[in-house]
């Protein structure tokens, strides 16, 4: 059972990791504007969106990860982009699922420090 728990830290670990660098891909300083997506939600396939700036320019953008809860054709997303570079974005949805990660990256990792402590007693 210790070797099992231990596994669990790890794993909480990693997966907490995860959530920081998935945080990580949208700072909290980019500008947010509302955005819709395009095309279907495809389970192995990046989700495509586009947006318009504060500056009334027309972008889309393609994000680098899997998007959770995203509806399932079309609907309409938040998108961060830098101000500086405009042409660099994400869905601002990002922030959110890294938070998610983290804490099921930390739930995890604490049940397996509570599981070793219940194996050595």
């Amino acid at each position: 059972m210790f070797i099992a728990a231990f596994m669990l830290v790890i794993t909480g670990a990693l997966v907490a990791f995860a959530g920081f660098r998935v945080l990580a891909l949208v700072p909290s300083h980019w500008t947010r504007v509302e955005g819709r997506w395009i095309g279907p939600s495809l389970r192995w396939s990046p989700s495509r969106y586009d947006y318009v700036t504060a500056e009334g320019v027309g972008r889309s953008g393609v994000a680098r990860v899997k998007v959770m809860f995203r509806p399932p054709h079309g609907g309409t997303c938040v998108v961060a982009y830098d101000p500086a570079d405009p042409s660099r974005s994400q869905p601002a949805q990002l922030r959110w699922n890294g938070g998610v990660l983290i804490a099921a990256g930390v739930l995890c990792a604490v049940a397996g420090v509570v599981f070793s402590a219940l194996a050595l007693a």
